[in-house]
């Protein structure tokens, strides 16, 4: 075995494309699979999976190709089996000396995350399908000056019930200009455009939210390579979003936004990652409201050999809920605050193999009944390419 795992058989590899094939498997134990405040929702979680990387390059164009079939199981959960599939297609095309851009296409099925939805075993219907489709195109118009445009849509889909009144899509558009220069300094302005929907909701049904927005931001990016080992890159900017009926249900919001990521490279074998940010991010309760976070990540790692790797993340978040009734929660918003800890140890004990075996533990802190949990999760994951 020892042999044959050490061995790429099926890779194609040259200067022009890569054909990677793989199979892999995990098997985790969680403490609170619900992310219930009983803290009494534990299972055992079974996956196997097979999928083929594809890095196809003709001349100065590039093809990505990535595709998985996954099947899921849980031991305490048998109604939440399913098999799930993940698929990437996209298209990085260059024409002439001064135009670039891609285009994309990536498709996933998945169980979505418990960990705003206050589930129960009633409602557990949480299978997500998320498409997105995206174009840019990048034009450099002086030496040091780059015009980019590009279009995204992000679908969002639940097949039950109990969750297709989350079902969203939404439409952006966006435009920046970057100023780049030879000594690592990026600076630029951006501004996006969001339409969003939501078609499974009747525009004149109070009970079930409102059935679209519209939200405008604007950006000031920059990044800064020091050197080699240090990297310093964020935005600053300011978001608008409006809901796009005048019923009480849905409350419209604007805020400063910001993001800031440092990597530094101390020594050869130690790494840090730190992010801080204050964003807005769909959240992913009954009613796909949206939620401002502010929080910061720090992640240190070490690289004792070329086969070992240890990863201890570490971070905290405030999530302030927008978008809901004043009156939903006795008058107060929902507000959470969310503690993250993990431990990573990878190893990779031949060229085309990993192993991982990763410890988890989260802790939320909710202002709305019921929503406050702990949750701890442990387990091990395998991966061959061939």
């Amino acid at each position: 075995m020892a042999v044959a795992f050490s061995q790429s058989v099926f890779a194609v590899t040259n200067l022009d494309h890569t054909f990677t094939p793989y199979v892999g498997s995990s098997h985790s134990y969680d403490s609170n699979l619900l992310r219930s405040q009983d803290n009494a929702d534990t299972s055992f979680i079974h996956q196997i999976r097979a999928g083929l990387n594809v890095d196809w390059r003709y001349s100065l164009q590039q093809l990505i190709i990535k595709g998985e079939v996954n099947h899921n199981w849980f031991t305490n959960f048998s109604e939440l089996d399913y098999l799930g599939h993940n698929v990437l297609a996209q298209w990085n095309w260059v024409a002439g000396s001064k135009l670039k851009g891609e285009i994309g296409y990536k498709h996933e099925e998945a169980l979505a995350s418990f960990a705003q939805l206050n589930a129960t075993r009633a409602a557990l219907n949480n299978l997500q399908t998320s498409q997105n489709y995206f174009a840019n195109a990048e034009y450099q118009i002086l030496p040091s000056i780059y015009l980019k445009a590009g279009f995204l849509r992000n679908e969002w889909l639940y097949d039950g019930n109990d969750r297709e009144i989350s079902n969203q899509i939404q439409n952006i558009g966006e435009f920046s200009v970057q100023y780049r220069n030879l000594s690592r300094t990026m600076i630029g302005f951006r501004a996006v455009i969001t339409d969003g929907q939501y078609p499974k909701r009747s525009a004149l049904s109070i009970d079930s939210g409102d059935n679209g927005f519209f939200r405008t931001s604007y950006h000031v990016d920059g990044e800064w390579k020091y050197s080699d080992k240090l990297r310093i890159g964020g935005s600053v900017g300011y978001l608008q979003q409006d809901y796009e009926h005048g019923d009480t249900y849905q409350i419209g919001f604007s805020d400063a936004v910001a993001r800031l990521d440092v990597n530094w490279i101390p020594s050869e074998k130690t790494t840090l990652a730190f992010s801080a940010w204050r964003e807005v991010d769909q959240a992913f309760t009954l009613n796909a409201s949206f939620v401002l976070s502010t929080g910061a990540r720090i992640t240190p790692s070490w690289v004792p050999t070329t086969k070992i790797r240890l990863e201890i993340p570490l971070s905290f978040e405030t999530q302030d809920y927008l978008g809901d009734s004043p009156n939903s929660i006795g008058g107060n918003r929902r507000s959470d605050e969310v503690v993250d800890l993990g431990v990573n140890l990878i190893y990779n004990p031949w060229i085309n193999t990993e192993l991982a075996l990763k410890f988890e533990h989260e802790n939320r802190d909710s202002s709305q009944e019921n929503s406050s949990y702990e949750a701890q999760t442990v387990g091990i994951t395998a991966k061959v390419e061939f």
